[in-house]
């Protein structure tokens, strides 16, 4: 996701927090509100050094290692392709500032933490499929460097995230127990590749005319051993034929048409963008619970 639809969700999430549950923790979460809309930002920009070096995918499977390379030419570095690394960091820097008490460097590592769960329901980042600036040269698609799903977030994330509305009811289920911040990192990883690749998933579409069963790999193929580029050969899976066209209703792929119902994609993304805002809602909860408040 892009920062600014990051601050967006983080802000809803805060929002729905502080009226579903009054209390000292959601007073202090409301006067640190912009540190942790800040941080859900900051997670993609700042600082730059650890950004460049820590990547924000989920580690699917075991080729997704640290990556060893030299900066320049000569200045040896190690990249880490996924997030849970960095996310561990953040963990444990919250848990230090905690003890020393509420601050803006809390809050600040809450919403940095908050982006890490988010982007896990992006399918990009969960399946993964290698987006963003190249600068190992993994992928020979210079559009590579965009998503389309990231791309048709920005222009909806504003309609559609009004229409998710949590009741209290809900709020509660959602809030009573709540997972830590790297176990929910998990299960939205594993939720999210459940609902691109679990049974009878996918939708129906005319290919050439002719009603077809789609499936999400369309979109997002998964790492597989047996291919050989270069992303591939990092753990990285691929797009598939539609991948740079998601939200698109009429794609030509080749001579290929396919025309997709408009439903199939806003849904997808309608899904995936609830699952942020309540699994933001299940961090804050916990964040609540370790503090104490």
């Amino acid at each position: 996701m892009k920062p600014g639809d990051h601050q967006k969700i983080t802000k809803r999430a805060i929002d729905l927090y502080h009226l579903h549950c009054p209390g000292p923790f959601s007073r202090h979460l409301n006067r640190y509100a912009e540190e942790v809309i800040e941080g859900s930002k900051e997670a993609d920009t700042t600082p730059l050094t650890v950004r460049a070096t820590n990547w924000h995918f989920y580690p699917a499977n075991d080729r997704l290692a640290p990556i060893k390379t030299k900066l320049l030419g000569f200045m040896p570095i190690t990249i880490y392709p996924t997030s849970d690394h960095i996310l561990k960091r953040r963990i444990e820097e919250l848990k230090k500032e905690i003890s020393k008490g509420i601050s803006e460097d809390v809050f600040n590592l809450v919403g940095r933490i908050l982006h890490h769960i988010q982007d896990m329901s992006t399918p990009a980042h969960a399946v993964p499929v290698y987006h963003g600036l190249d600068v190992l040269d993994l992928v020979e698609d210079e559009l590579n460097v965009r998503d389309s799903f990231e791309e048709y977030s920005e222009e909806n994330i504003d309609t559609v995230l009004d229409t998710i509305i949590v009741d209290h009811a809900h709020f509660e289920a959602t809030t009573e127990a709540p997972l830590s911040p790297d176990a929910l990192y998990e299960h939205a990883a594993q939720r999210t590749l459940k609902t691109l690749y679990g049974p009878h998933q996918g939708f129906q579409a005319k290919v050439d005319g002719v009603s077809s069963h789609i499936g999400w790999d369309s979109y997002w193929r998964p790492w597989s051993s047996d291919r050989t580029d270069e992303a591939s050969l990092y753990g990285f899976g691929s797009y598939g034929p539609l991948g740079h066209a998601f939200g698109k209703n009429h794609v030509l792929v080749g001579q290929v048409h396919y025309e997709v119902p408009p439903q199939a994609c806003s849904q997808l993304y309608r899904k995936q963008l609830s699952c942020m805002v309540l699994d933001s809602l299940r961090a804050l909860a916990f964040v609540q619970q370790t503090t104490g408040l």
